[in-house]
């Protein structure tokens, strides 16, 4: 006999985690938010800092470069929030 069973989604697995450490779980403008905001900071990654394609060869030069990019990010964002 077989048994069906329904898999939980990554959604289902964030607002039980979040109700178990006593958070309110986010609701879908807030997700919508979050996501949005996750993705831009992304695509100017990609854009700006060079993260659309990766020319230096071996894993040890591919995390420096992205380790690089992502420093070059940081610094510029923070420079751009402390500017009068």
């Amino acid at each position: 006999m077989r048994r069906l069973t329904i898999k939980r989604n990554v959604t289902q697995e964030a607002r039980s985690l979040a109700r178990k450490h006593g958070q309110e779980p986010l609701g879908l403008p807030q997700a919508a938010e979050l996501r949005a905001g996750i993705e831009a900071n992304i695509s100017c990654l990609k854009r700006v800092f060079g993260l659309a394609r990766c020319t230096w060869r071996g894993w040890a030069h591919f995390k420096a470069y992205v380790w690089s990019s992502v420093v070059a990010y940081n610094l510029a964002l923070v420079a751009r929030l402390a500017a009068p």
